[in-house]
């Protein structure tokens, strides 16, 4: 079981097509992985920053509630989110 401070929200990533992700974290560390079609990614540390390829694919969970993500790069067709974004989600 993954420890997660109750203070803060879970984060999980649901995604329906192939994609990756790239997280940072208060600590300066980066975790950048593909993920595969109907797998989950449970965040254990709250990231500061995070980059979702392909938005339209992938749903965000925090508190049991889901929600969209969208593109949010002009160029790229990526959704970038900072920590206060997903905490905005929470309220």
């Amino acid at each position: 079981m993954l420890e997660i401070d109750e203070d803060v929200p879970k984060v999980i990533f649901d995604v329906r097509s192939t994609t990756w992700l790239w997280i940072k974290f208060a600590d300066e560390s980066i975790d950048e992985f593909v993920v595969k079609e109907n797998e989950k990614v449970l965040i254990e540390k709250y990231p500061i920053y995070v980059v979702v390829g392909d938005p339209d694919n992938v749903f965000l969970w925090i508190k049991g509630e889901k929600y969209s993500i969208e593109a949010n790069d002009p160029e790229r067709n990526i959704a970038r989110l900072t920590r206060s974004q997903l905490l905005q989600f929470t309220n």
